[in-house]
């Protein structure tokens, strides 16, 4: 009979690390999905949708946000399309950023209800420029705005 050397192998700390790094990401994507699907809830609430889906899932902030970081967000986009407005309508664009970045402040310290007066002043502003895809953000913001108070 021939002995052959047979040589056993010892498992490897690679199998377990595997199982484990395998769970950790089927569960990142179980929240993923989960998030997608509050953004969709949140978003069908509002007048665009598509606009808000794509706006708050664009931002990496998003995947462990809720309301406040989806306002946020989206104050944030219209932000920085208020450029558009410099030098067609320099008076509205700059009273348009004064009432941004105060509503984004007021967002992140709670204060909800003069976060909807910024937003609504900025509207207003706007409605004045006809910037449309501009107003449609705000309104964007001010729908999500309202879910916080």
């Amino acid at each position: 009979m021939n002995n052959h050397n047979v040589t056993k192998m010892k498992p490897s700390f690679f199998a377990p690390l595997f199982i484990i790094i395998s769970i950790l990401f089927l569960q990142q994507i179980s929240f993923a999905d989960a998030q997608k699907g509050e953004i969709e809830k949140v978003c069908a609430l509002t007048e665009a949708p598509d606009v808000c889906i794509s706006i708050i899932e664009s931002d990496p902030r998003s995947i462990n946000g809720g309301l406040k970081t989806f306002v946020i967000i989206t104050l944030g986009k219209a932000l920085s399309m208020a450029d558009g407005l410099k030098d067609r309508c320099p008076d509205v664009y700059a009273r348009l950023v004064n009432h941004l970045g105060d509503a984004i402040e007021k967002v992140q310290n709670d204060q909800i209800p003069t976060a909807i007066l910024c937003v609504i002043a900025a509207i207003n502003d706007v409605a004045s420029c006809y910037h449309t895809s501009l107003l449609t953000i705000l309104h964007i913001a001010l729908t999500i705005l309202k879910l916080l108070k």
